[in-house]
């Protein structure tokens, strides 16, 4: 009998994932997905404005970056344009949350009446905070 316990719970042991930092420590991990079009001039940038807006928060983050092949994946997917940026799932602008059609296009971001092709620090600065606060 004492057998059959003793292997029984190796057996259990191997099987039980150990705890994460996270589940340690309360945190939640925050998933950051880049969306992102082959050939997108402001994919690189936008990840280096994500990366330094991290890193002034103190947020630690895991970035996945997402190569949409075609239109057809960007419709599955609710790929609103290249660079998309989504915070634990949600969009980092609200506005585009609803009624965006998806697409192969350029996304652009517009902040204090500039339309430029990267998120504003300040646009990315409110989602970080928005995100890890919750």
């Amino acid at each position: 009998g004492e057998k059959w316990r003793l292997g029984r719970w190796r057996l259990i042991a191997r099987g039980t994932p150990s705890r994460t930092h996270a589940e340690e420590t309360g945190e939640e991990k925050v998933k950051i997905e880049v969306l992102y079009f082959d050939g997108c001039p402001n994919h690189s940038t936008a990840v280096e404005r994500l990366r330094e807006v991290l890193a002034e928060a103190n947020v630690s983050a895991e970035i996945v970056e997402i190569k949409v092949a075609d239109d057809d994946q960007a419709r599955a997917i609710g790929f609103l344009g290249s660079p998309t940026i989504r915070i634990n799932g949600v969009d980092i602008e609200p506005a585009a949350r609803a009624g965006c059609q998806p697409g192969m296009s350029c996304r652009t971001y517009v902040e204090g009446g500039k339309r430029e092709g990267v998120p504003s620090r300040n646009l990315l600065q409110v989602a970080v905070r928005t995100t890890s606060a919750q």
